[in-house]
């Protein structure tokens, strides 16, 4: 018991010194105005933090250099404040849905593309119905499916569509339909990829259960 004291007391000790240490335990640094809140914030394979409120007048989103502390504006063409987020294989991030409106809670079918080189938003082909606070979860293939969220009229959006990139003709980017893969969640459902390629949806349903999108079926798990 002493022995297992001692070894207690000697961690504590040790703990306690590396938090002193900011080079090994890290620190706070002052806080920062930014000009917006940072509803959503991506970080970039180039180092930079894309990040957007996005409800604006005009639509904006910033990139922010952590090294540097520089930070950039750019126009969103639309409002994607609420949208899903994810980042491609290329790098760049997919922005789907948002809302329709300032203050709305129905969502739009469009969807964006950020190059983080270019620092440009482009704009995709359109969803097949809107989106406010979806989901995106990318696929070990490539692909990237959108679930849930409301539609134009405030319903629940229960289709999940895959985006393909250059899955078009002529290499054109595509939303590809799960037709049998319908089901009805709440805002931003948690969607986790998991190494077998199906995906474990784990709330905000007290139901957890499992999505191959292969077969596009849904098993309840517990």
């Amino acid at each position: 018991h002493n022995h297992n004291l001692s070894r207690d007391v000697a961690y504590r000790t040790t703990v306690d010194l590396l938090a002193e240490d900011p080079a090994t335990a890290g620190e706070w640094a002052l806080p920062m105005d930014w000009p917006a809140n940072a509803v959503h914030a991506i970080l970039l394979h180039t180092g930079k933090v894309l990040w957007f409120r996005g409800d604006e007048t005009i639509p904006t989103s910033y990139t922010w250099d952590p090294v540097t502390n520089q930070l950039q504006s750019q126009t969103a063409t639309a409002i994607i404040w609420c949208g899903g987020n994810s980042i491609l294989d290329d790098g760049r991030v997919l922005v789907t849905g948002g809302a329709t409106a300032q203050g709305a809670s129905t969502g739009p079918r469009w969807a964006f593309i950020f190059d983080p080189l270019t620092l440009q938003w482009t704009r995709t082909p359109d969803m097949r119905k809107g989106r406010y606070y979806p989901t995106n979860t990318v696929l070990g293939d490539g692909r990237t499916l959108v679930f849930s969220g409301t539609d134009e009229v405030g319903e629940t959006n229960e289709q999940v569509e895959a985006f393909v990139v250059g899955g078009g003709a002529g290499g054109a980017d595509l939303w590809d339909l799960l037709t049998a893969a319908n089901k009805k969640m709440s805002y931003y459902p948690r969607m986790h990829l998991l190494p077998t390629g199906e995906i474990l949806h784990t709330g905000p349903e007290k139901i957890t259960d499992l999505f191959d999108p292969i077969a596009q079926t849904w098993q309840v798990l517990a």
